[in-house]
């Protein structure tokens, strides 16, 4: 097995090849340089297993032993579990079949209810997004249903009701509901196409990408429906934007000018790691007082809410992947704050708002749509 180990060189990594015979010192911009190593040298980089932090079929990283301490100061306290139900209570925050953007009076109706919870617009914005997302799954159902899907279908063909109404009927994104059909007429002429290749198709024809899929499948006043259709759909339709890269590229600037010798998540990947956080700590980095091995951005808000348990679980899950995986407690920073009852559900991870990353010039802290 090829194994690669990490260890500080200045401002590079060292990474160990064991059968190569060759250390390569590796720095952000890829492999600079490389130089044979001794067998003593050899022996000495494998003799401490307890070191290895993490390990593939080709490459492992190792802990550097060396120590650092960083204060991560807040830019606000927790929300309290009370402010989050206050606002929710208001009654403010969703509409049935309203999944788009919100202006004007709607807007200022969001914003007040936020003031009198003690939140900002943009976590009152964020909870929002994530109680449209917890609709739809717990309204999926529907679009499951052949007969329902079916029923749909003849309606739209038939332009007997616009896509929107149908979607507000079923209180379910309009291009949610539009992909479904176009799943089934894309599942019912390719049935013997493998899962990946009829996902694919159905995705050119959302994303309009392919005129020669849009023709085959969906008439010009069914096009017109779903143009219509994205203007007012930030959960079933998104497009991408630079934000979360962005975030994490302000969190290694971080850790590159205090020092800290780390591997990016694309570093894990190249590396074949099947379990990929932001960043792996290689130092012995403590971080306010505690050990942390692994940290993760996040560029939302960390709601404690049980409506919104679906991003909560998921959260707790990918936090005890982690946790098991690096063998120790790490960090997930969150750009726009956390609840403290969201914190408390996991004792042993350090949860950060944004802290230094805040001071930023790249990063933005409007609040990104889906």
């Amino acid at each position: 097995m090829q194994l690669s180990i990490d260890r500080p060189m200045g401002n590079s990594r060292m990474v160990y090849l064991k059968f190569c015979q060759f250390a390569y010192f590796y720095c952000s911009e890829g492999f600079e340089c490389a130089r044979m190593v001794d067998s003593r040298e050899r022996m000495d980089l494998l003799a401490y297993p307890n070191s290895i932090l993490c390990e593939s079929e080709t490459s492992c990283f190792r802990k550097t032993g060396i120590r650092r301490e960083i204060e991560w100061d807040r830019v606000s306290d927790p929300v309290s579990h009370r402010q989050e139900m206050a606002l929710l209570k208001s009654g403010v925050l969703v509409r049935r079949g309203e999944y788009c953007s919100i202006y004007g009076d709607r807007l200022d109706e969001v914003e007040a209810a936020c003031k009198r919870s003690g939140m900002t617009l943009a976590q009152g914005l964020l909870i929002r997004n994530q109680l449209m997302v917890s609709k739809v799954v717990s309204n999926s159902w529907k679009l499951k249903d052949e007969r329902k899907v079916k029923a749909i279908i003849r309606s739209i063909e038939r332009q007997e009701t616009q896509l929107l109404d149908i979607a507000h009927d079923l209180d379910l994104p309009p291009v949610s509901v539009f992909r479904a059909v176009v799943s089934f007429r894309v599942f019912e002429k390719y049935p013997d196409f493998l899962l990946r290749d009829k996902k694919r198709i159905v995705k050119s024809i959302i994303s309009e990408t392919s005129p020669d899929n849009l023709r085959e499948f969906i008439s010009e006043w069914e096009l017109k429906e779903l143009q219509k259709a994205k203007e007012y759909d930030v959960v079933g339709y998104s497009e991408q934007t630079e934000a979360p890269v962005l975030w994490e590229k302000a969190l290694y600037e971080f850790l590159d000018n205090k020092e800290i010798n780390y591997a990016s998540e694309k570093e894990l990947r190249d590396a074949e790691m099947k379990i990929t956080p932001d960043c792996i700590i290689l130092d012995d980095c403590y971080i306010n007082g505690q050990l942390v091995r692994w940290m993760d951005v996040k560029s939302f808000y960390g709601s404690g809410l049980r409506e919104n348990r679906h991003f909560s679980n998921s959260l707790k899950r990918q936090v005890t992947k982690y946790e098991t995986e690096f063998k120790g407690s790490g960090a997930v920073v969150f750009k726009h704050g956390f609840s403290n009852k969201l914190s408390g559900s996991s004792p042993s991870t350090l949860f950060l708002d944004a802290g230094p990353l805040s001071g930023n010039e790249k990063v933005s802290f409007e609040v990104e749509e889906f």
